[in-house]
């Protein structure tokens, strides 16, 4: 499928990155429900309960196409490929906030320069090694790394807490991990109550929101945050790609509808708030009490407003797992980012041989219906004017900016931005 556009500047959406772009036609690639080569392995180790191999770990981690198998050396089973990910036992530890060491055992001989990643509290949300060389002159070889400030909640790929990658591959016969038992125990709990509101409406919006104690860590968001469709797995917690402006060198954060409730340890918190490129950033210091709810209200303005200017953002590649147009987490998402275009890569399972998709706009949606991409005809779409259903001898009936909402659209995605426009292709 290919969409032109008249006036479109790429955005971004969860961690993608930022690009302007004007008068340019842009090619969409589908990659199925499962862009990141994930696999199942059927191979354990005390206190790992899931190993996956995969090309990327979500933990700033990636790895290549180097193909997954298992190799018997020196009478041990062995896995080897280029990326690991692994998931601790909840019950040994989760949610944690110390070192842990971290054994390898592998194979030089079958082994490249190596790296590990970890869920981490603080700073990005993830730790990542030095590169490691390879020991030769032994069939097996042991080394231990520390990974600091480890949090093990699963916020890695399919809720994985740490992973080995080594690009041409990594021959691993053995994995053990061990807490070295400095976590704190949690202090008394209080409640935070937060309302993003935009300024000049005076209405409700969705935004990004980051929240971190005198430590950096972030506590885990409650069911309050929307849950993000990262490619096949969900979270309510990511990390912030270092391409993008963020007001706090931690960089963990989460997407709240318009407004957020949860309860948190007492104490001092940084409370960080965006909402796009448009909107000039929050960045204030609360403090939760233990036993009592503070409630405040943040007023995010809008320095630009380029939609009157005739351009509008856009992020033409997401992978979010969806199956309705209705999604009010997908919906949530776009609009915290202020996205006005955000085009889906057909991640969702259809027939064998077809494919089908979803062009989604903040302000206006399609359901492509496409059963193949070679046979569809490009969409147009020019400044503020849109295509809905062609009218006779092939022209188009624009809509108007600040129209009537889309059928079945979320009011989420239309409260701030009444001045673009809001049809629906069918």
């Amino acid at each position: 499928m290919r969409i032109s556009r008249g006036r479109i500047y790429a955005g971004a959406v969860a961690v993608a990155g930022s690009l302007w772009i004007a008068g340019a036609s842009l090619p969409l690639h589908a990659h199925g429900t499962e862009a990141r080569r994930v696999e199942l392995l059927s191979w354990s180790r005390d206190r790992i309960v899931r190993v996956i191999g995969a090309n990327r770990s979500e933990l700033g981690l990636n790895g290549s196409k180097v193909a997954t198998e298992t190799k018997t050396i020196a009478g041990r089973s062995c896995l080897f490929g280029d990326l690991f990910a692994f998931d601790v036992a909840d019950h040994y530890a989760f949610d944690i906030d110390e070192g842990v060491d971290l054994t390898l055992t592998y194979a030089p001989d079958l082994t490249q320069p190596f790296t590990v990643a970890w869920d981490r509290n603080g700073g990005d949300g993830f730790g990542r090694s030095n590169e490691m060389q390879p020991e030769r002159g032994m069939i097996l070889r042991q080394t231990t790394v520390r990974l600091e400030r480890a949090r093990f909640a699963g916020l890695g790929i399919l809720k994985t807490d740490f992973a080995v990658a080594a690009r041409g591959g990594i021959a691993l016969c053995d994995v053990a991990v061990a807490r070295t038992g400095m976590t704190k125990p949690p202090a008394a709990a209080g409640g935070v109550r937060i309302q993003v509101v935009d300024s000049e409406t005076g209405r409700e919006v969705p935004a990004r929101v980051g929240l971190y104690d005198a430590t950096g860590r972030t506590p885990l968001p409650s069911e309050q945050a929307i849950l993000v469709h990262r490619y096949a797995d969900e979270t309510r917690l990511f990390w912030v790609a270092p391409q993008l402006a963020w007001p706090s060198t931690n960089r963990q954060a989460f997407y709240v509808r318009g407004t957020y409730e949860a309860q948190v340890p007492e104490g001092a918190y940084q409370l960080v708030v965006t909402k796009g490129p448009e909107y000039r950033a929050h960045k204030a210091a609360i403090t939760v009490r233990a036993g009592q709810t503070g409630a405040l209200t943040v007023s995010l303005q809008r320095y630009l407003d380029q939609p009157m200017r005739g351009w509008f953002s856009g992020d033409t590649h997401l992978h979010l797992m969806r199956d309705t147009t209705d999604d009010l987490d997908v919906w949530g998402q776009v609009t915290a980012e202020d996205v006005a275009v955000a085009i889906r890569a057909n991640n969702f399972q259809s027939a064998p041989g077809q494919a089908k998709g979803y062009l989604t706009v903040a302000n206006v949606t399609a359901d492509t219906g496409l059963t193949s991409l070679d046979s569809s005809d490009p969409l147009q779409g020019h400044g503020t004017s849109a295509s809905s259903s062609a009218a006779p001898g092939g022209a188009r009936p624009p809509c108007r900016a600040g129209g009537s909402p889309a059928p079945g659209r979320p009011a989420a995605a239309r409260s701030s931005r009444s001045r673009s426009p809001t049809c629906r292709y069918e």
